[in-house]
């Protein structure tokens, strides 16, 4: 069932995941820069306390990464299964864009001080999702990796249908493995970060890699579909909320609390493709940018609001002591200087990789 990218839904360049992207790290943007920062009960006001509040849910970004990552890395596999050279320009494509910005981001943090010489070899191993380092954003990336090394090869194994049957199947064991793995103490890692039992998302995006190079090719199609993923996601949600499904303290919580956010972002997915709503996507230039710097941004925005808040230890800059407008003041600086950065290291050093794995992945076309 091999299909050309321009098919369907599919377009060689999709303006909707952009965007998508830069919904997913500013929602982490939000939370580590009001949530994780600054505890709601700090202030006093209603509306402050509501709003740094309300960025927990800021978490969930990572999520959506996940559901993305699934969907456009299994297209690529099956788009390229057939072909004879099938693992080296994948793996030559990933390491040149993920490897050369995380070995900076760790070579920042290790000059800093911000990683102990063990836990530069946890993250160079990407093993930071199951052995925590101080630099806790990195978990995402072991995960991310973790997907990587194994995913070529199931879908290359697997037929397309059974392959489908696999990720569908995903869908509900994952919250069952939470649920086992919570009730026993963390036995198969934590809820949130163990790969295995994460691995829904991917499969959700994984299963909408197969349905739009399959039945699912027309946009009144697409928008059925994503309409009833979406009230699925709700009613999930919905159902759960008496229960606890919104903290991870409850055993239901552990086990479902992102499973409606998973319907939810692949419902988003689907909608993010539909024509009309891809071409007023494409016009979101501040979120295609976000999105164009998302995997840098992610890796450094932590550093930047490090070094504010070191600063502000120095009297350099103003500390927050609970202010809520030193809060915003400090968010909006670090956040400009840290795209910034993250723009001049896509600019001038990932791209290079880039290239360079351009040029590696037609040599390796011609010899095959």
């Amino acid at each position: 069932m091999h299909t050309e990218i321009q098919d369907g839904l599919l377009q060689r360049h999709m303006p909707g995941l952009d965007v998508l992207r830069g919904v997913a790290i500013f929602s982490v943007l939000m939370y580590h820069g009001f949530y994780w920062s600054a505890s709601y009960q700090t202030f006093a006001y209603g509306y402050e306390r509501k709003f740094v509040y309300l960025t927990v849910f800021g978490w969930l970004g990572v999520n959506l990464f996940f559901v993305l990552s699934g969907f456009l890395i299994t297209g690529i596999l099956m788009d390229a299964r057939e072909n004879a050279v099938y693992f080296r320009p994948f793996y030559l494509r990933r390491v040149a864009r993920i490897i050369p910005a995380y070995l900076l981001c760790l070579v920042i943090l290790f000059v800093m001080g911000g990683l102990l010489g063990s836990e530069l070899a946890i993250c160079l191993l990407y093993l930071t999702n199951f052995f925590p380092v101080h630099y806790g954003v990195l978990w995402s990336l072991s995960v991310e990796e973790q997907f990587y090394a194994v995913w070529p090869s199931v879908v290359r194994l697997l037929s397309e249908k059974t392959l489908f049957i696999v990720c569908l199947a995903l869908i509900p064991l994952c919250p069952l493995l939470r649920w086992f793995s919570f009730a026993h103490g963390n036995l198969l890692g934590d809820v949130h970060s163990s790969t295995p039992l994460i691995a829904d998302h991917f499969a959700g995006g994984a299963c909408l890699a197969y349905a739009l190079r399959g039945k699912i090719r027309r946009a009144r199609q697409g928008a059925i579909l994503a309409r009833w993923i979406v009230v699925i996601g709700i009613a999930i949600l919905a159902c759960g909320y008496p229960f606890g499904i919104l903290h991870r303290y409850t055993s239901v919580g552990a086990a479902l609390q992102t499973t409606p956010f998973l319907f939810i972002f692949c419902g988003m997915l689907l909608i993010a493709l539909l024509p009309s709503v891809a071409t007023w996507m494409g016009r979101r230039v501040a979120l295609q940018f976000f999105g164009y710097i998302s995997y840098g941004l992610y890796l450094y925005h932590m550093l930047f609001f490090h070094l504010y808040d070191w600063l502000a230890s120095k009297g350099r800059l103003p500390a927050v002591n609970g202010r809520f407008h030193i809060l915003v003041f400090r968010f909006a600086l670090s956040v400009t200087l840290a795209s910034g950065f993250s723009w001049l290291s896509r600019r001038y050093f990932e791209e290079h990789f880039l290239r360079i794995r351009s040029k590696a992945t037609i040599l390796t076309a011609e010899h095959s």
